[in-house]
Parts: C-alpha cells; sequence; structure tokens
C-alpha cells in the first residue's frame, strides 16, 4: 500500500493582460466604507446644534458606528477618532464633530456593540489587506480568537 512520495507541483499561471493585472494589484489596495444617509445626516445635525449642560452631544447611532469601526480595524480611542476624523476629510465632511476618545470610553460601557462571526471579519480584512505588510498582525488575532 506504500506509494512512492510524488511531488505534484501547481500549474504555472501566466500573466498574458498585464494591464488588467495590475490595475487588479492596484484595486486590492482600496478602502470602501458605505455610511448610511441617515447616520450623515444625524452627524451633520449633531455638528450644527448647540447642546445644553447635561445633555449627550452624540447619538448612540454615532457612538456605534465609532466603536464598530475602532473593532473592525483594531484600534485603540485616540486612533479610532484620528481615523474618524481623517475619513471625514477626506470626504468633504472637516466641520463634522468627532466625538473624542474619552466619551467614547465613558459611553461605550453603556452600548452593546455586536459583531456576529468576528473571526469572519478579520479573514476578509487580512485578504484586503494582504499585500500591505500588516498581514502577521490579522493572523496572530485570528488564532488568538
Amino acid at each position: 500500500m506504500s506509494t512512492s512520495p510524488i511531488t505534484q507541483y501547481k500549474n504555472k499561471y501566466e500573466i498574458r493582460n498585464w494591464k488588467s493585472y495590475n490595475k487588479s494589484l492596484c484595486q486590492r489596495g482600496i478602502l470602501s466604507l458605505w455610511l448610511e444617509d441617515s447616520l450623515l445626516q444625524d452627524w451633520e445635525y449633531v455638528s450644527r446644534k448647540k447642546n445644553e449642560v447635561g445633555e449627550q452631544t452624540y447619538s448612540d447611532s454615532i457612538i456605534r458606528c465609532c466603536l464598530l469601526l475602532k473593532i473592525t480595524y483594531l484600534l485603540k480611542l485616540p486612533q479610532s477618532t484620528g481615523f474618524i476624523q481623517s475619513m471625514f476629510f477626506l470626504m468633504g465632511k472637516n466641520h463634522f464633530a468627532v466625538p473624542d476618545y474619552s466619551t467614547l470610553c465613558r459611553r461605550q460601557k453603556s452600548l452593546s456593540v455586536a459583531i456576529s462571526n468576528r473571526v469572519g471579519i478579520w479573514r476578509e480584512i487580512s485578504y484586503r489587506h494582504r499585500f500591505d505588510g500588516i498581514e502577521g498582525v490579522w493572523r496572530r488575532g485570528m488564532e488568538s480568537a
């Protein structure tokens, strides 16, 4: 029953259309983020209104959005506020008020942010960012989960 070990090689993939191959390599680095219109309208309203003493400035949906981005990209609270500020800068929404990290820290205790299949999300992120040189970080995160 013992057979001699035969080394099998994969078929070599030849690239014939370099233009489309290079274009697909560039598209692997694209970061797409979709925010609902209702969330953006809520953020617009918060940025323009003047709150009274003791009133919560940011709605639960804004805090939840910030915390989801924090969890998804494995950011610390100060990094997540910087990430959101730069995201709005790129969108041309510089006037949007972003909650500071102390507000996020305080409010995350009262909100439940549940992410289903967290490992699946990490695998997707790992796949999308595998050429950024940070693949090891995501792999370590997957192994510990």
